[in-house]
């Protein structure tokens, strides 16, 4: 007998109207920024949150300034990350209490650990613009 999964959201989250660059970094920022620790996304993932397909550019975004948050929660599809932040994350993924498998003697998140129900909400302008 299987368990219905729960249609509940794992997180909630409020984002900026994407409009420019600055919102979608401010997205990303928020998005990642409410991953619960222990858990993992795929930069796809954290595309789709914010409602567009631009993996690359969450990629971009954490590659050039993922230092200023949780970095290791955002992953490759398949669960890895770079060779040379893979024993960095392996720490983190730890003291998170991430559930990990080994493949060919390398940790990465399971299945299991991967969020895959969002609620995003997008902000209104208070202000009109002109």
């Amino acid at each position: 007998m299987t368990v219905p999964e729960s249609s509940e959201p794992e997180f909630r989250v409020v984002l900026p109207v994407i409009d420019d660059p600055e919102a979608f970094l401010e997205a990303v920022y928020r998005v990642v920024l409410a991953i619960p620790p222990g858990r993992v996304m795929s930069y796809g993932g954290v595309a789709a949150a914010m409602g567009t397909r631009a993996a690359r550019q969450v990629g971009a975004i954490m590659a050039r300034q993922g230092n200023d948050l949780p970095w290791w929660r955002v992953i490759r599809a398949d669960g890895t990350l770079p060779t040379h932040l893979a024993e960095a994350a392996l720490e983190h993924w730890e003291a998170e209490g991430t559930a990990l498998r080994r493949l060919g003697g390398h940790p990465r998140p399971t299945k299991s650990a991967f969020v895959t129900r969002v609620e995003a909400e997008f902000e209104t302008d208070a202000v009109p613009r002109s």
